[in-house]
């Protein structure tokens, strides 16, 4: 167990007790999680369904402005779109593994385009998950769930509070 690593993911905090003792304590967060899509109805739709299983959203229109947000603050899941002005899904991805700090954030592509060759790019960039539109909110909601038991900066308790929540 590395508390600095601990600390830097912000999944803990550190506390002087009176003696000078160091402590750590894990804090109980909602899982947050990036939708990037350049159509508004489909972020609100997804960002809904998000909310509805008690987690923190945040959107980005295109890739350039989810560039810009995940150097803000990290997310636990990426939810992406293939198609989109100035920066697109792919373009993403390529960007996003690139970085050390991102190598292992969970990605979903959803996306309208179904055809095997969209799905290999995306895998080949590192896509966790693809689903294609339209999908069933149960199937989307599992998906979700599932990624985010991948990502090493949650805590155990986070992820059993991700596996019992809401269906």
């Amino acid at each position: 167990l590395n508390i600095e690593d601990l600390l830097k993911s912000g999944l803990v905090e550190q506390s002087n007790s009176v003696r000078g003792e160091r402590s750590v304590c894990l804090q109980q967060r909602p899982l947050e999680i990036l939708v990037v899509d350049d159509s508004i109805s489909v972020r609100t739709v997804v960002a809904r369904l998000m909310q509805r299983q008690g987690w923190q959203v945040w959107t980005a229109k295109d890739g350039v402005e989810a560039i810009e947000r995940i150097h803000g603050r990290k997310p636990d899941l990426i939810i992406l779109d293939v198609e989109m002005p100035r920066m697109n899904g792919y373009e993403f991805m390529s960007s996003l593994r690139a970085q050390d700090a991102f190598k292992e954030t969970p990605v979903i592509m959803l996306t309208s385009r179904a055809s095997a060759k969209h799905r290999k790019k995306a895998e080949a960039l590192g896509v966790n998950g693809f689903m294609t539109q339209p999908y069933g909110d149960e199937e989307f909601v599992a998906l979700v769930k599932r990624l985010s038991q991948l990502n090493p900066t949650l805590s155990k308790s986070k992820k059993d509070e991700v596996k019992t929540a809401r269906k």
